[in-house]
């Protein structure tokens, strides 16, 4: 009976486990990929070229997801490890105070585009200004994440702006863009067929020009009449 016991209590110790660990990469109706995360994680693992196991790392950080960007992109500005960000972020230093202390300039966060309207537009004051810049953790999480998603995925700052402002989630615009993505791949192995018209040259015919552009080429003509 002991013995049924403490095997019943080993399964359960470990289901908890794997549950926790689970529901720590997977929300309802989120993808994921290959290697156990989410489209989003993997999305920062491709774009800041950071290994899966880095991405993991941020994750067990107890740094929210929508921060995580902001880790990887000041240590590559800074050239410092992701680690030595995390560490000061778990200090309780703002992110501000975490690029001013590796003497980065605030206007790397900015993105140029129209913000009027949208959760960007104070921290768009703030770099249009001539004085000192002061942005919250909530501004540099949004100009990362905005910077990180236009460029991965090669959208317009405002369209992630406005999307922002209708009160979506990083998280739910990358699943979107993610799966808009996936929609125009195609299998490279199965060539497309190409039907020729009338106006349009075949293969065989428009060779046969090259060559005789080539032959025209080493013996040049002037062109003029004599």
């Amino acid at each position: 009976m002991k013995k049924g016991m403490l095997v019943l209590g080993f399964i359960c110790f470990f289901t908890a486990a794997f549950a926790t660990r689970a529901n720590a990469q997977v929300n309802v109706g989120v993808q994921v990929g290959p290697n156990g995360l989410d489209s989003f994680h993997v999305a920062i693992g491709d774009y800041f070229k950071v290994s899966e196991q880095q991405v993991e790392t941020c994750q067990d950080s107890n740094i929210p997801d929508e921060d995580q960007p902001v880790v990887f992109f000041i240590a590559q500005r800074a050239m410092v490890a992701p680690e030595s960000v995390i560490l000061l972020r778990s200090r309780g230093w703002s992110w501000m105070q975490i690029a001013l202390h590796f003497r980065l300039n605030p206007r790397i966060f900015y993105t140029p585009g129209v913000y009027a309207g949208t959760p960007y537009q104070n921290g768009y004051n703030a770099f249009r200004g001539h004085g000192k810049i002061r942005l919250s953790d909530a501004d540099i999480v949004n100009f990362v994440n905005l910077k990180f998603m236009s460029e991965h995925y090669g959208r317009e700052p405002q369209e992630i702006a406005q999307m922002r402002a209708q009160g979506r989630n990083f998280r739910d615009i990358n699943d979107g863009f993610t799966k808009k993505r996936e929609v125009i791949e195609w299998d490279a192995k199965e060539q497309p067929r190409h039907h020729f018209g009338h106006g349009e040259d075949q293969p065989g015919k428009r060779d046969k020009q090259d060559q005789r552009d080539q032959r025209d080429e080493q013996n040049p003509r002037d062109g003029y009449n004599h």
